[in-house]
């Protein structure tokens, strides 16, 4: 992730967890990746997460948009939402950071911030 994204990624979920509250309702998902190492399987938890259907993907990246405004993340929270947008920008937006961009905001706007 470039430095120009992971500042991004940091303003997006410390600005826009409002928009949780109003997002669709969570999909069932399979949340964590119980079997694989964050820290070793680093490439293998973005699959994971890239491989969700979309609304799950968006539900899990504002669970962590939330958890980040309520609170500091610890390191391995940070980490674990790190790979939820990764596989978020991967799957959802095919890689296009500008169209998730576009996307986070909308979610803001419609929340009322």
């Amino acid at each position: 992730m470039s430095a120009r994204n992971a500042l991004a990624v940091l303003g997006l979920l410390l600005g826009g967890a409002a928009a949780a509250a109003h997002a669709e309702a969570a999909p069932p998902c399979e949340g964590e990746p119980a079997a694989l190492d964050p820290l070793l399987q680093r490439a293998a938890v973005i699959a994971h997460y890239a491989s969700q259907p979309d609304a799950c993907r968006k539900a899990l990246f504002r669970e962590c948009a939330a958890a980040a405004r309520q609170d500091l993340l610890d390191v391995g929270s940070a980490v674990i939402c790190s790979m939820r947008y990764e596989g978020l920008l991967r799957g959802s937006f095919r890689g296009d950071f500008d169209a998730l961009m576009q996307w986070w905001r909308a979610q803001r706007t419609a929340s009322g911030r």
